[in-house]
């Protein structure tokens, strides 16, 4: 509680204001205007691992777990980011840190698996781009001679 004996006197607390209003500030002020979407800062954020597993895996069903991770990494190729960025996320995954955690934390095996995922997923990623450029009388004929997808 202060008591008038250990406030401050009136002319102590303005000169620390105005001591305070002239010195220089330490924060840094950014127009945000002026910067560019190529900026560091905003592909730091957008290859965050974390931020980047909690987007692509949203709104996806987990019960089939290695499909599920496929398609997150698919989801991820498509929005173009680069395979580290990728297989950084990779290290966000259930799947993939069991994985790693039944290997006894092997680094080589782990990098090898990575590289194996997202191998496999830029292949399913082509082959579902490859599809969809097909004409309608193409995939007309590839649904009667292997019958109609059920989108699995």
């Amino acid at each position: 509680m202060m008591t008038p004996k250990t406030m401050p006197s009136y002319e102590k607390l303005i000169n620390s204001i105005y001591a305070f209003a002239e010195s220089k500030s330490r924060t840094t002020v950014l127009d945000l205007r002026e910067l560019q979407p190529q900026d560091r800062w905003r592909q730091q954020l957008e290859t965050d691992p974390d931020r980047m597993w909690q987007k692509y895996s949203a709104g996806l069903n987990p019960r089939d777990k290695g499909a599920f991770t496929y398609q997150v990494v698919a989801r991820a190729l498509r929005a173009n980011h680069t395979d580290e960025s990728i297989k950084a996320m990779l290290t966000r995954d259930p799947q993939y840190q069991v994985f790693v955690r039944n290997h006894g934390g092997n680094r080589d095996i782990a990098e090898h698996f990575a590289n194996l995922i997202v191998k496999n997923a830029k292949k399913m990623v082509a082959a579902s781009q490859a599809k969809g450029q097909q004409t309608p009388r193409q995939q007309r004929s590839q649904q009667i001679d292997h019958g109609p997808s059920l989108g699995m």
